[in-house]
């Protein structure tokens, strides 16, 4: 994986937050920290940071093989049916 400049947005703590749209998910400009570490209000107003922080650490890309998703997807049709049962028996 090539060495990308540090930010919030490629750091493996950071979770991205989306709005939901009618048919699909937008990401938003924000996001927040699994890093518990305290932050001033200053701080926070120009969360995300753009050089990242001391904690900053390259996220992993996520690759998955077809094989992969379609099990999950197997996994989660169980899921949801296991959920239908359960509202239409109560």
């Amino acid at each position: 994986m090539k060495n990308e400049t540090p930010s919030c947005n490629n750091c493996r703590f950071f979770i991205q937050h989306y709005i939901r749209r009618t048919d699909y998910l937008q990401k938003t400009k924000c996001g927040h920290c699994t890093i518990r570490r305290q932050m001033s209000y200053k701080e926070l107003l120009k969360f995300p940071f753009a050089e990242g922080c001391d904690k900053w650490e390259q996220a992993e890309p996520i690759i998955k093989t077809q094989e992969q998703m379609y099990r999950e997807l197997e996994d989660m049709y169980i899921c949801l049916k296991v959920l239908i049962s359960y509202i239409y028996d109560t």
